[in-house]
């Protein structure tokens, strides 16, 4: 099943898919997370995505360029569940014209000012992809993964003054791509993104069960 997913930064998109990927059984491929990995590398990759300025989207020929290649990989043969992508209405044609067709969309809705929260609150562990919330969901020891026990990170992209143009950014110029994927006919799913991370699985999952028949009764 190929899923993509829209929403705002701190939706719940992350959150969200670290679960359904394990319920449904495909890889999540996160294009900030891949953006951030092939930052690592000492490549012409690299250095053109460490060019990006913190806070802004990359340019939709290096991202699709990325994805393309991230996509061939063997693991995702079985499907997806795609968060970060389509950033914009041009890269949302982009992907229609690649033969990347979804099979459902998931919508996270929330408040801009709980997402603010959210976001500025935000402790990751980079190697599994675990999140936190000093406010709403912080670690059993301050700073650090339950599991673990490695130091979380707080993202550059989660400070204030970042936040606040990432949202601007997402108004500008993702708003239209979740337009022109929702007049495209694909299956959409709305979800109330300020419910309890639990309910908000749970009424994914609920949703998706048509989705998941059909597939397998192919």
């Amino acid at each position: 099943m190929r899923v993509v997913l829209f929403g705002p930064p701190a939706s719940g998109k992350g959150s969200q898919a670290y679960l359904l990927k394990d319920a449904l059984g495909v890889p999540h491929l996160s294009t900030g997370d891949l953006l951030r990995r092939v930052a690592q590398e000492d490549s012409v990759w690299g250095e053109k995505v460490r060019a990006v300025p913190v806070g802004h989207f990359a340019s939709d020929d290096l991202i699709v360029a990325l994805l393309q290649a991230e996509l061939e990989k063997p693991e995702y043969n079985n499907g997806v569940l795609l968060d970060g992508f389509p950033r914009t209405q041009a890269q949302a044609q982009t992907m229609h014209d690649m033969g990347l067709n979804m099979d459902v969309a998931i919508h996270f809705c929330v408040d801009e000012e709980v997402l603010t929260q959210r976001l500025v609150n935000r402790r990751v562990h980079p190697q599994s992809g675990r999140i936190y919330n000093l406010l709403t969901r912080p670690p059993q020891q301050e700073e650090v993964d339950d599991v673990t026990g490695d130091p979380l990170v707080h993202r550059d992209d989660d400070r204030l003054e970042v936040v606040q143009q990432r949202f601007e950014d997402y108004r500008n110029k993702t708003l239209p791509a979740v337009e022109w994927f929702r007049r495209s006919g694909i299956r959409w799913i709305d979800v109330d993104g300020m419910q309890d991370s639990e309910v908000v699985f749970n009424t994914i999952i609920n949703q998706l069960k048509p989705t998941l028949r059909a597939k397998n009764a192919l």
